[in-house]
């Protein structure tokens, strides 16, 4: 996170201010230590926020993301944080799961890996839920893109505000019926600034 005068309050100005200072260094390294930098971060996340506007996905809507561990995940994130709301889930869930996770979401669409079979996919296209494939790029690691059907966005598009909810989280319900948990972007860029400053993290 970029530390000046000025308030930085979205995923996406964080970036874009990082992007136009450090375009050319590392963003996001894959274990086989390929890279992809801010610059092309920045590109993807643009993309990924025009497919889901295309695909009928405005802001503060959920996407659910059911996919492995991965930098097309860290990058899908950012995108769907980017311009609607991020509502990751655990890809090993049974379909049971799944369909109790996307109703209580109320999720707009559900992100996972084109051409894999997915428990995920099965009960979104059970419930009526938009399913777009994540394709990835070969040639680079953490491009890829995002397949679907083209529909009409009913809210506002675009890049979130500060106040929009970037992030729903559900917790653990080990007691009861898991709750879900939503976060702004303000919350996500304090406490992301908190997490630097204690960790005393730097470029490197």
């Amino acid at each position: 996170m970029p530390t000046s005068n000025k308030t930085v309050s979205t995923i996406w100005e964080n970036l874009h201010l990082v992007a136009a200072r450090k375009g050319n260094k590392a963003a996001i390294v894959s274990e086989s230590g390929e890279a992809l930098t801010f610059g092309e971060l920045e590109e993807q996340i643009g993309y990924v926020v025009g497919r889901l506007n295309a695909c009928g996905v405005s802001r503060n809507e959920r996407v659910a993301i059911a996919l492995l561990q991965s930098p097309e995940l860290a990058v899908a994130f950012l995108g769907v944080a980017s311009g609607a709301t991020a509502a990751p889930l655990n890809p090993a869930y049974k379909k049971s799961d799944f369909l109790f996770y996307l109703q209580d979401l109320n999720a707009r669409a559900l992100i996972v890996k084109d051409g894999e079979a997915s428990l995920a996919r099965d009960a979104a296209q059970e419930l009526g839920i938009s399913v777009l494939e994540l394709k990835g790029d070969t040639s680079k690691t953490g491009r890829f893109e995002l397949l679907g059907n083209s529909a009409t966005a009913e809210g506002d598009t675009g890049y979130a505000a500060a106040e929009d909810i970037g992030l729903v989280l559900h917790t653990s319900g080990t007691t009861s019926r898991p709750k879900m948990v939503p976060l702004s972007h303000l919350n996500l860029c304090a406490s992301t600034k908190h997490i630097i400053e204690t960790l005393q993290l730097s470029d490197e």
